[in-house]
């Protein structure tokens, strides 16, 4: 047995990612009553942004337990007495068994006043009629749903305003959207405030990743579109699939969009990964 404390510090990846990181230790910790320390000296901008962080629970004894993206529904679930959490830092949490549970906790009346409260922009909730278009490129740009998955969504839209952001601003894909629809702008503010602002829009449409994830978790009164690929394997669709199911009937509703052009060049992709993988011997379980 043992009576320890959970600590949690920075390690891989980027804003984002540590948000589904900490939020899933948060998940487990409070359904288990854990006491858990945080070490937000490089993104402080996590509590900025509202997000509660479980950490009230007490020392007790208890076994010390894995948490991973394969074992954080277990232990959500379990009976058993858990004292302490361990080997979460380079771990994901975007399978849709974690990011199901994630969402619901972001989505929590205590968790959705916190970040309302915290809003810079919270009067633009429910008062605009403004789009937020999404476009993740740079490093993951093979995973980019493509421009006729815009289209598809904003052919459809009524908006006063179009506001874009990107991590590579000047690329093609966002020249196009810019050119095609009138009172187009680069939305120009820091991660904080892209997410804050994104999020208060009336329409939402999301590209892929844990940032596009966390601005469509945070639309709590938006319209939110995602791209919902069919092809079975695809490891990010978890942050994004049935989350239509989830908000069917209330505010912050998700619109999966299905797009033959996406679902057929995902299907390359996952087709290529699958071969270089049985080469070196190792297909992988996120590609499974």
């Amino acid at each position: 047995m043992n009576m320890a404390t959970t600590k949690v510090n920075e390690h891989w990846g980027r804003l984002c990612n540590h948000i589904f990181r900490f939020c899933a230790i948060s998940v487990v910790a409070q359904k288990h009553k854990l006491y858990v320390e945080y070490n937000l000296s490089k993104y402080k901008s996590i509590r900025d942004l509202g997000i509660i962080l479980y950490s009230s629970g007490t020392k007790k004894e208890g076994s010390c337990k894995d948490l991973t993206d394969k074992t954080m529904l277990k232990l959500y679930n379990s009976n058993e007495k858990i004292g302490q959490l361990k080997n979460f830092h380079n771990k994901f949490f975007q399978i849709k068994p974690c990011a199901d549970l994630i969402f619901e906790y972001i989505r929590s009346d205590e968790s959705k006043k916190s970040i309302i409260d915290k809003n810079p922009y919270k009067d633009r909730y429910n008062n605009n009629n403004d789009c937020y278009v999404h476009v993740r490129l740079h490093d993951a740009r093979k995973w980019n749903p493509g421009l006729s998955y815009y289209f598809k969504v904003l052919d459809d839209l009524k908006f006063d305003k179009l506001y874009i952001s990107s991590d590579q601003p000047g690329d093609s894909i966002v020249k196009e959207i810019i050119k095609r629809y009138n009172n187009s702008e680069i939305l120009k503010k820091s991660e904080t405030e892209t997410i804050q602002f994104a999020s208060t829009c009336k329409n939402v449409v999301l590209s892929h990743g844990t940032f596009s994830g966390i601005i469509g978790y945070f639309s709590f009164y938006s319209n939110v579109y995602y791209c919902k690929v069919e092809t079975i394997g695809w490891h990010p669709t978890g942050v994004f699939d049935d989350k239509d199911e989830l908000t069917s009937c209330k505010p912050g509703k998700w619109i999966g969009i299905i797009n033959s052009e996406t679902n057929n060049k995902f299907d390359k992709i996952i087709c290529d990964i699958k071969k270089v993988g049985k080469k070196v011997g190792c297909t992988g379980d996120r590609y499974n």
